[in-house]
């Protein structure tokens, strides 16, 4: 059963329910009270692991929360808490809240539209060159605020979260990339357990609910 919060509606969210309605993904309403765009996992639990039968053992059905999250990001977000973070220390309180919103979470992140800022940033440095190469002032555009982004800092950035913070980051285009990707990440999430186990007893129990903040 999937539970989602959302303070409004948006497309993005209709998109990833429209997406893991297939998968037998109910929605429900939640919130963490501490941070937002993220996705929770809650495993209905009908069987358990018999190490000496080798089998699945019929149990009574309860829930326990996946370990894994995902962390719907956007890029200009990204941005705010590394590149142009002067204090140094926001990505780490950022990351503090994530990982509290299940005890001892692992992270995935959905980056949406990190490639396409990067593109802007190059061309209004190229827009900036030319400019001074004609020796005129270049006519003022939306985008020149990128012409500041320094590139390298971005990609320290993303390998920082990865190896300090152990996240695994899913870069994508578009909102209707980032929700198809969430539901891939759900599918995979509800496999994890069961990758070493015969097919047949795949179907005693299940991801039931994924909560979406």
């Amino acid at each position: 059963m999937l539970k989602t919060k959302r303070k409004p509606v948006t497309a993005g969210v209709l998109l990833v329910e429209e997406f893991l309605e297939p998968l037998g993904i109910d929605t429900r309403d939640w919130t963490t009270g501490s941070t937002t765009d993220v996705v929770k996992f809650v495993r209905k639990v009908q069987a358990e692991w018999d190490e000496d039968g080798m089998l699945f053992q019929p149990c009574d059905e309860y829930r326990k929360d996946e370990e894994w999250i995902v962390h719907w990001l956007q890029a200009e977000k990204f941005l705010d808490l590394t590149t142009f973070d002067p204090t140094g220390l926001a990505l780490k309180f950022h990351m503090g809240k994530l990982k509290n919103v299940v005890t001892g979470a692992k992270v995935l992140v959905v980056l949406e539209g990190l490639t396409m800022l990067l593109g802007k940033a190059k061309t209004a440095v190229q827009r900036a060159m030319d400019a001074a190469a004609r020796g005129i002032n270049a006519r003022p555009n939306k985008d020149d605020k990128w012409a500041e982004l320094d590139v390298e800092q971005v990609e320290t950035a993303l390998i920082e979260m990865q190896l300090v913070y152990e996240v695994r980051i899913v870069q994508t285009a578009c909102t209707a990339d980032s929700a198809e990707w969430i539901s891939i990440l759900a599918a995979d999430i509800a496999s994890i357990p069961y990758k070493s186990f015969p097919l047949r007893f795949w179907t005693l129990t299940g991801v039931d609910e994924v909560k979406c903040s």
